[in-house]
């Protein structure tokens, strides 16, 4: 198979040094995608600059980094205007819901990485005012741009009990139409454990595909199914 992995987290300018972002390392994106090259497939791995890599070499390994919302936006669209051949879209990216529209600093607007640093007096007694726009879902766009290829994707949820992270799936199913959708959260992940649960969709319900406990269990119960689908859909 031929496989598209984005992986790690956006960083959302506010001037030349500073930036938002989130906790996402990358590990977990460049683990899938290690193991998928394992596998013997071939893998496009679509990364921030930042996060983690696909260690060694090899020829079977395409890759683009990317910083912000933005960047990887052009990226993806770039991509799908030369290649549609992908079989799957693995979407593990932890993508910024909002990027900076423009920082207050008294009457004045900063448009976000025009100034090399602002200033720490800016502004009314020192204080600024960051104005965030929100940006779209990236990956309710990957069944158009990449019409042939499964697509997984992933929820993260904090402190959520099961009826709330599954509530949270059917939302991503609803907006992606994913045809997987990894659930885990921050309260069962550490250095040692990765819980998670692989859901497929059943009607207007969440149906649980698999389950496990690490990264490398994922990646191999992620692997499995989405080359089941895969090889369902061109018999």
């Amino acid at each position: 198979m031929k496989v598209l992995i984005t992986s790690g987290g956006c960083d959302e300018p506010v001037d030349g040094v500073r930036f938002i972002s989130n906790f996402s390392s990358g590990r977990t994106g460049a683990g899938i995608c290690r193991y998928f090259l394992e596998s013997g497939h071939q893998a496009v791995f679509i990364r921030n600059s930042r996060s983690a890599l696909v260690t060694g070499e090899d020829q079977n390994l395409r890759e683009y980094t990317f910083r912000s919302f933005s960047d990887l936006q052009e990226i993806l669209y770039r991509i799908a205007e030369t290649e549609n051949d992908f079989d799957a879209v693995i979407f593990a990216a932890a993508v910024s819901d909002f990027s900076v529209d423009y920082i207050k600093s008294g009457d004045r607007r900063i448009i976000p990485g025009s100034v090399p640093k602002i200033d720490s007096d800016s502004g009314n007694e020192g204080d600024l005012a960051i104005v965030l726009k929100k940006n779209p879902k990236l990956i309710s766009s990957m069944k158009k741009l990449f019409r042939n290829a499964v697509l997984a994707g992933f929820k993260l949820t904090n402190k959520a009990g099961t009826t709330e992270r599954e509530e949270a799936v059917m939302k991503l199913f609803a907006v992606s139409n994913a045809d997987f959708v990894v659930s885990n959260d921050l309260t069962e992940i550490n250095e040692t454990m990765h819980k998670f649960t692989i859901y497929t969709r059943n009607g207007d319900s969440p149906e649980i595909a698999e389950k496990g406990g690490t990264k490398a269990e994922m990646a191999a119960k992620l692997e499995r199914l989405v080359k089941i689908l895969y090889d369902r859909e061109r018999v």
